[in-house]
């Protein structure tokens, strides 16, 4: 399994479990607490593959990685989003040499 389909498979889960974990909160079913542990490790899993990915990129400034490690731990669910929409676009792109 590739590391892009690892951490879109691994934001779409963490997602998924946030809305659900949400909903069981909302309406106090007894569940909740349980799905509630199960949401923060996988955010912290997520969030983990996601700085691995970012810090063993060469492309990325120092700046830049402080930047995302910031957006992570503060905005998990949005950095995540814009990340796999933006950021890991511009993080993998290597500058082509054209050769005349």
């Amino acid at each position: 399994m590739t590391t892009t389909k690892f951490l879109k498979q691994a934001f779409l889960i963490n997602y998924l479990i946030s809305v659900i974990t949400g909903i069981l909160k909302i309406a106090h079913v007894s569940g909740g607490q349980l799905l509630y542990g199960v949401f923060v490790v996988s955010t912290v899993i997520y969030i983990i593959i996601a700085l691995y990915e970012i810090y063993v990129a060469n492309r990325p400034t120092p700046a830049e990685k402080a930047m995302w490690t910031v957006a992570f731990v503060v905005l998990s669910t949005l950095a995540g989003f814009l990340y796999l929409i933006n950021g890991r676009a511009k993080m993998q792109r290597e500058y082509k040499i054209l050769k005349r």
